[in-house]
């Protein structure tokens, strides 16, 4: 065999490295997870799962860097980029049990590690039991990361299970570190490497799943306050405007200022700008927000900051902020 020939098929072994091996039931005993009212088929349902887990081996982007890098939460979450040895390590670590429960649910964890799984999951597309595996297996994290109601005026809908209302039903994460937030960002990955063959339906899923995100959208119950003095705020006011000024996407100038708030904008088009206002007091922070809560434009606060969003939050203003805020120490809820 020729030097040449050698090194292709060792570049082909190591490319398919991760299908050649297969999985079989002994990895519920070599992770220690106790299977119990599984029948055989259900048992090779879900080791069908995790092999299509371990499989994933991202090739080409398929998607423009710029987009990826913006909407990319994967390697942050996750804490290694996405493949499949990986991944399914870091769900399976997370799993005590799995356990047959024939209820109205898909899934769900008791927040220790024991999962229950009903007759849905078996009927759910390939996709959806693999992002459902990763949803439960966040819950054994910290708590459980458990799911709060969402708002009375949540305007979206559950595609897998259209009979149920999410209206004020606890289908919302109120953080940025949740099952769901872990949810989206395995389904982002599955659309912008084209895992599958079906990965535009990753697409629509990861928007859906985004969207019971709470602290990335305008609801109600995404108004968030600072345990810290507000007049902390006011007083880093310049600080924080330099820190977003930083990311060169958006650039933002003072344009007005009273003895009790100051303003800034970040164009000069009053159709298409960003306007913060930093206030010196939670008081009156909370009653201009409400006094323009009913405007067409996105409006939210955060630790005493109204903001004013173009056409939505496009740049992700919100979660900027955020991380601002707290990695200057402000506490938030």
């Amino acid at each position: 065999m020729s030097k040449n020939i050698f090194i292709l098929l060792l570049i082909l072994t190591k490319t398919n490295l991760y299908a050649a091996d297969k999985l079989s039931e002994s990895i519920f005993a070599k992770n220690k997870i106790k299977v119990n009212g599984f029948n055989e088929q259900q048992k090779k349902i879900t080791i069908e799962t995790f092999q299509k887990i371990y499989n994933i081996n991202p090739q080409k982007l398929k998607v423009n860097n710029k987009i990826y890098n913006e909407y990319s939460n994967f390697e942050k979450l996750f804490q290694f980029k996405i493949n499949g040895p990986n991944l399914l390590h870091w769900m399976l670590k997370r799993m005590k049990s799995l356990n047959y429960v024939n209820t109205w649910t898909v899934a769900t964890n008791d927040g220790a590690g024991n999962i229950s799984i009903g007759d849905e999951f078996f009927i759910s597309t390939e996709l959806e039991k693999m992002y459902i595996l990763i949803h439960e297996a966040r819950h054994s994290d910290y708590g459980g990361f458990t799911h709060v109601p969402c708002p009375d005026n949540f305007p979206f809908i559950s595609v897998g299970q259209p009979e149920f209302v999410l209206k004020s039903a606890p289908g919302c994460d109120k953080t940025t570190t949740g099952s769901y937030a872990y949810q989206a960002a395995f389904l982002y990955e599955v659309f912008a490497y084209q895992l599958f063959e079906n990965y535009t339906e990753a697409g629509y899923l990861y928007n859906s799943t985004v969207s019971r995100i709470l602290p990335l959208h305008d609801y109600e119950s995404n108004k968030v306050y600072s345990d810290e003095n507000i007049s902390f705020i006011f007083n880093k006011k310049n600080e924080i405007i330099k820190k977003l000024n930083n990311f060169q996407d958006i650039y933002f100038f003072k344009i007005w200022e009273t003895e009790n708030a100051i303003a800034y904008s970040s164009e000069k088009n009053e159709g298409a700008r960003y306007t913060m206002i930093f206030y010196k007091n939670e008081k009156d922070a909370i009653i201009s927000y409400k006094a323009k809560a009913n405007r067409t434009q996105a409006v939210f606060m955060i630790a005493g900051i109204v903001v004013f969003c173009p056409y939505g939050d496009n740049k992700s203003l919100f979660k900027k902020l955020y991380s601002i805020l707290a990695g200057m120490g402000v506490a938030l809820k």
